[in-house]
């Protein structure tokens, strides 16, 4: 099966192609002229030229929805949505904390991303559920009430989040770590995480839809 996923909703655009064993990846950062997911199109494009793989040839999308950037939820989950339409695929949405879950997941750690507006993106699991994946919900977290919720040895987090959970977190010894500082590669748990849903037979392009969690500002502008 041929998969092309991609990531626009966190801190650079990934864009994956695999194809059997073979996998390849492209990554973009924002730089001084744009946004990086204004990348997207021209780095697909880009991608499954240099490896002889046409739009036609993928069996199957899948797209980050988020939570995370605005426009980089809406960038990356029109694109998908519009490829899957125009050649009658299938696509799946993947949640952003399950995709930073699953790239530490030898540290099974808990995530959290800034949600702003004094709350964070908090990634649970589903009690009684047993499969980590599918049965983890992203919450919605005041502040002050984060530390009763952490109860793993490492918490995974991104910038915005860092100064924030330090404050709340400053009597715990757990590992924190910045996943953007680190530098952390997201490219092979996209991609996994692809596969893993790609045989599910209730996926289709009709149900993926932006996982805002919250709405975007201009939403809640009185």
């Amino acid at each position: 099966m041929n998969i092309l996923a991609f990531d626009t909703s966190l801190n650079k655009t990934y864009i994956v192609l695999s194809k059997g064993d073979f996998t390849v990846s492209k990554i973009y950062e924002s730089d001084e002229n744009n946004y990086h997911s204004a990348y997207l199109i021209s780095g697909i494009k880009k991608l499954l030229e240099e490896n002889n793989t046409t739009l036609q040839e993928i069996d199957f999308f899948a797209v980050n929805n988020g939570p995370g950037s605005f426009t980089g939820i809406r960038a990356g989950v029109t694109v998908a949505k519009t490829l899957a339409k125009e050649l009658n695929k299938n696509v799946k949405g993947l949640n952003s904390l399950d995709i930073l879950y699953k790239t530490y997941q030898n540290l099974d750690p808990d995530v959290i991303l800034d949600a702003r507006r004094g709350q964070f993106y908090f990634r649970s699991t589903v009690s009684g559920c047993t499969d980590i994946y599918t049965c983890s919900e992203t919450r919605l977290i005041p502040y002050s009430e984060i530390s009763s919720l952490i109860t793993k040895n490492t918490l995974i987090c991104d910038t915005s989040s860092l100064k924030s959970i330090k404050e709340y977190l400053q009597d715990r010894d757990i590992n924190i770590i910045n996943f953007e500082e680190d530098g952390a590669d997201l490219s092979n748990a996209l991609i996994t995480l692809a596969k893993e849903y790609s045989n599910d037979d209730n996926l289709s392009r009709n149900t993926l839809n932006a996982a805002y969690i919250q709405a975007p500002p201009i939403h809640n502008k009185k």
